[in-house]
């Protein structure tokens, strides 16, 4: 009953029970599909290889609408058996093309030990190469915090990535949202939040928390958050990080401190940019403001492009759009962006 008042919830846009508002804007949706108006291809394996095949894309990581944030609810029970079934819904819904369609699992990562439990069905049982989740953490765990370490050493011996893809979202009281209540009116300051601030947030956190560092092959990205702001927030971390640095090597006279969420990592050897470098990668829109620059100064190994498909904000020929919009870039960087990072990062064989 509870998992069913949830999806109701879901469905209704209304909030959900202890928190995560749905804004209206994304009612209706299937697990995998999107606003009933929008192609067909949502929700249906056949029509979605047609597009593919139209638009010259050979493999589709496929995320989640709305429904993901069922795994989020604070009741343990119904976030694991919420995520159960969404994992067993992806796992059929790719069935028809398992070398085309690659979904995302989730996770009830706000409940560490039945994550990790989820995570070894989804990723042996179920076969589901990807994991995702919102980047907002719960209130009373940060993404760095070492009861998720058991998750990232799992994920990180099991060569599946993590991905963080937001939903805007209305704050609800509960949930620990950027988004104000006075921003609700305001449908790009929710955008901009949920898209933009909240994944700063996240990958902070999984940098500057020591977690990168302490797990040094797990692959972390960042989806459909943009990508302008990630070449000055890579190095302000550095410049943040180099200050904490000097100033614990003249004040600090105690043992070193341990990985955390507090206080300078002095056991880090290597900066917050080539961290992210080395483990990150960021999921960029077609023709996303200040694409080519990004790729120049994060480097032409982290950076792809995701469709979008089949939400109405969808850029059509995605393909054709980044080469048109990334002039400048050599068509050995196109390729990379377009296939040999997705299939590299992702892990694909």
């Amino acid at each position: 009953d509870s998992i069913v008042q949830a999806v109701d919830h879901v469905i209704g846009g209304k909030p959900l029970p202890g928190g995560a508002f749905v804004s209206a804007s994304t009612r209706g949706g299937a697990v995998l599909g999107a606003l009933g108006k929008n192609h067909r291809g949502g929700d249906h394996a056949d029509a979605r290889l047609e597009w593919m095949d139209s638009e010259g894309i050979d493999v589709q990581v496929i995320y989640p609408t709305m429904m993901a944030l069922l795994p989020c609810l604070p009741d343990p029970n119904v976030a694991a058996a919420s995520a159960r079934a969404l994992n067993r819904y992806a796992t059929d819904f790719a069935f028809a093309a398992p070398e085309r369609f690659k979904p995302c699992m989730v996770l009830p990562f706000y409940h560490p030990e039945r994550a990790v439990e989820e995570f070894h069905y989804a990723s042996g049982e179920l076969g589901l190469e990807v994991a995702f989740c919102p980047p907002t953490p719960s209130a009373e765990c940060g993404w760095s915090d070492p009861k998720l370490d058991p998750l990232w050493q799992a994920m990180q011996e099991a060569d599946v990535p993590l991905t963080f893809h937001e939903f805007p979202r209305l704050p609800d009281g509960v949930t620990p949202l950027v988004a104000r209540n006075s921003y609700k009116n305001s449908p790009p300051m929710l955008s901009l939040c949920g898209r933009v601030v909240e994944a700063q947030l996240a990958l902070m956190d999984m940098i500057l928390g020591g977690v990168l560092h302490g797990f040094p092959k797990l692959r972390v990205g960042i989806a459909e958050a943009f990508v302008a702001w990630l070449p000055a927030w890579l190095a302000l971390m550095d410049r943040m990080w180099d200050r904490s640095m000097h100033k614990a090597k003249t004040e600090f006279t105690g043992s070193r401190p341990s990985r955390g969420a507090h206080g300078p990592h002095a056991e880090f050897t290597v900066l917050p940019a080539d961290q992210f470098r080395r483990q990150g990668f960021v999921i960029a829109f077609p023709d996303d403001l200040w694409l080519e620059e990004t790729i120049k100064f994060v480097g032409e190994d982290n950076v792809m492009i995701g469709s979008d498909f089949p939400h109405s904000s969808a850029v059509p020929n995605a393909v054709a759009t980044f080469k048109a919009s990334t002039p400048s870039l050599s068509v050995a960087t196109q390729r990379k962006v377009l296939s040999e990072n997705p299939q590299r990062l992702y892990g694909f064989k």
